[in-house]
């Protein structure tokens, strides 16, 4: 079956809502400007866009081969998602739905998991299961909207 965002009271610990997903949830980020998550659904090779005011699906948007990681770079407004089957990463514009898709590993064993975002620094670091390394992907400016 599909999988649940559950969105939890923290005062009383108890779920306040069930938002359906796709089939395997495997990470969630929030942009807290747009009130928006995505979820990274790992068996439809897809990602959920959330609307927290309204607890509910705005988008599915397909990506990668098991889409593992996903962060938000809320400044500008775009999630970047690791793909692990596939050794990808694939930026997302949330506004535009626009996306850029950026091949890792020149040996063709990457496989990004996790994927984090240095707003100082404007690059993206992921890890990589096969060769054991972190990955630091600069975003050049054809990844630009």
């Amino acid at each position: 079956g599909r999988g649940f965002l559950l969105l939890v009271n923290l005062s009383t610990g108890q779920v306040a809502a069930r938002i359906r997903v796709g089939h395997n949830p495997s990470s969630v980020a929030i942009n807290s400007v747009t009130n928006m998550a995505v979820v990274t659904n790992q068996d439809d090779d897809t990602i959920s866009i959330v609307d927290l005011s309204t607890q509910r699906v705005v988008s599915t948007v397909p990506v990668g081969q098991s889409p593992a990681g996903v962060v938000i770079d809320p400044a500008a407004n775009r999630a970047l998602i690791s793909n692990f089957l596939n050794n990808q990463v694939t930026v997302i514009y949330l506004s535009s739905l626009a996306t850029v898709t950026l091949q890792l590993g020149l040996d063709g064993a990457a496989a990004p998991l996790d994927i984090a975002w240095d707003p100082a620094a404007e690059v993206a670091l992921t890890t990589s299961l096969i060769n054991n390394n972190a990955i630091i992907i600069g975003l050049p400016s054809a990844v630009l909207p």
